[in-house]
């Protein structure tokens, strides 16, 4: 599997020496929540990481495949107040052992306007610089409680928002789940071109793509990443994007996230012996290479 060894995934955005790593394709439906909670329960499991998952989808997946209740988080955190509020309090446990766990900060989904009255004020900040001050001046606001932990990983929404451009301004990495099939390709050209805008640091900032939903005896791989490369190089980015992850066709991601319901949907716990549960922690491992971080006990822990 291939990984870009010469890239350097050291630095972070803020002073508080946490990497933020967003989640994101503008199309729905490629397994964005699926990766991300993967990712952040292995890295727990698997590298004994302190991880917290921000969900910035307006359909809070995270917490309701993980049978939690959808509640207000990210819309205090973006609040006109928000040196007073205090996230450790808005803080939700998702248990992966009965020792050990991954941290939500959720919101409160499509039932409420809180994410919407998120974007307006975004909307007041159209610009790269102003979009980076709001959010690195939340996240140094609340620097104590953002650096308890080893990593934050991002669950962005599809489509092209205020929120997901000030997240590909704020995070130090982003990784790009895409199924199998090149329709799932519609977008990504437009993705990598919104980062270059509002960060300026796609080749040190893409960490790689992850293709979902792969049936590996197929001709399908060869065609993606030919597309792919063809379709950045057509656009004159002068890069190619690894593919750090081959996440295979199984009923077990569905399972996981239906079956579960009411504790993480991580394969590694539901379903620890699965193709799927394999490639995920694979997917893990690469990115965790990235950064230097060495693998622990298959239980996790410091």
């Amino acid at each position: 599997m291939e990984t870009n060894s010469s890239k350097s995934f050291l630095g972070t955005s803020t002073d508080i020496g946490v990497p933020f790593i967003a989640v994101a394709n503008h199309k729905g439906g490629v397994g964005k929540t699926t990766t991300t909670l993967n990712v952040a329960a292995d890295l727990a499991l698997f590298y004994g990481k302190k991880v917290l998952v921000m969900d910035m989808d307006k359909q809070a997946h995270c917490a309701f495949f993980s049978g939690l209740e959808r509640r207000e988080g990210i819309e205090k955190l973006f609040s006109a107040n928000y040196k007073q509020v205090v996230l450790s309090e808005l803080v939700q446990k998702i248990d992966l052992t009965d020792n050990l766990c991954i941290d939500l900060l959720g919101n409160i989904g499509s039932h409420g306007r809180g994410l919407e009255r998120v974007e307006r004020a975004m909307v007041k900040n159209d610009d790269r610089d102003n979009i980076y001050d709001l959010v690195i001046n939340l996240i140094k606001a609340h620097r104590y409680f953002f650096g308890q932990y080893d990593v934050v990983l991002i669950d962005c929404p599809p489509g092209v928002t205020m929120i997901t451009k000030n997240i590909y301004r704020f995070a130090d990495y982003i990784i790009i789940p895409t199924s199998a099939h090149e329709s799932s390709f519609d977008g990504i050209d437009q993705l990598v071109r919104e980062v270059a805008r509002y960060s300026g640091k796609v080749k040190s900032k893409v960490m790689g793509f992850v293709l979902t939903r792969e049936k590996p005896h197929s001709a399908v791989r060869s065609t993606i990443l030919k597309f792919s490369e063809g379709l950045l190089r057509a656009k004159s980015l002068q890069m190619r994007i690894p593919v750090i992850g081959y996440i295979p066709e199984s009923a077990r991601v569905e399972e996981a996230t239906t079956k579960s319901l009411g504790t993480c949907p991580s394969l590694a716990v539901y379903a620890p012996k699965s193709k799927p549960a394999v490639a995920y922690e694979a997917l893990t491992d690469n990115v965790a290479k990235m950064f230097g971080w060495k693998k622990q006990s298959k239980r996790g822990g410091k």
